[in-house]
C-alpha cells in the first residue's frame, strides 16, 4: 500500500508541475493588440502617390511590447488600408502620427523621393486618434512637397535606344 500511495503521489505531483509548466506556455501571439480596419487616401503634388507608405507611429503609449509601426502602401488611386501584424488586419486603438515614405524604387530600401521631409513623427503632416470600430484617416494633400526625380519620371528618349529587331532591342521584326 505504501508503494501505490508514493506512486500516486508522484503521478500527482508531475500533473502539477505540468499545469504550472503549461499556464506559462501562453499564445505566441498573446502581446498582439486587437486591431481595427483603418483605410484612407492620400495626394502630392496633385498625384496619387502609388508605392508610397503611410506609416503610423505611435505618440506615447506604444501599441504593444513590441512597439509595431501600422503602415498602408499607397494604391494606383491614392487609397491604402492599414496592417500591423497581418496584411490589412488594421491598426490598434491609440493616438499617432502619420508619416508618408515614398521610396525612388517600390518595395525597397531606396531613398525617399521626398527626401524624408514627412519621416518623423516632428514633421507629421497629421496626427490621428484610432478607435474601436472603422477608422478613415482625413485625406492627406502634401502640396509644394520638393521631389527628387527617378528615372521613370523622366521622359523617356529614343535617341540612342537600340533599333528593333538588334540583340539588344529584345523586340522581333
Amino acid at each position: 500500500m505504501t508503494l501505490l500511495f508514493a506512486v500516486a503521489m508522484k503521478n500527482r505531483y508531475l500533473a502539477c508541475a505540468f499545469l504550472v509548466l503549461l499556464s506559462g506556455c501562453n499564445d505566441p501571439y498573446s502581446w498582439q493588440a486587437s486591431t481595427f480596419p483603418t483605410s484612407g487616401s492620400i495626394m502630392i503634388n496633385g498625384e496619387n502617390p502609388e508605392g508610397a507608405l503611410v506609416i503610423l507611429k505611435s505618440i506615447g503609449q506604444p501599441p504593444d511590447a513590441h512597439k509595431s509601426e501600422p503602415w498602408g502602401l499607397v494604391k494606383e488611386d491614392g487609397t491604402y488600408e492599414m496592417s500591423t501584424y497581418a496584411l490589412l488586419d488594421g491598426v490598434p486603438e491609440g493616438e499617432y502620427a502619420v508619416t508618408v515614405i515614398w521610396h525612388t524604387i517600390p518595395g525597397t530600401n531606396s531613398p525617399d523621393r521626398m527626401n524624408n521631409a514627412f519621416r518623423d513623427i516632428e514633421n507629421s503632416p497629421q496626427r490621428v486618434k484610432i478607435i474601436r470600430g472603422s477608422n478613415l484617416i482625413p485625406k492627406i494633400e502634401l502640396v509644394d512637397v520638393k521631389m527628387t526625380p527617378v528615372a521613370s519620371d523622366k521622359k523617356k528618349s529614343t535617341a540612342g535606344s537600340p533599333a528593333v529587331g538588334s540583340p539588344a532591342s529584345g523586340k522581333r521584326k
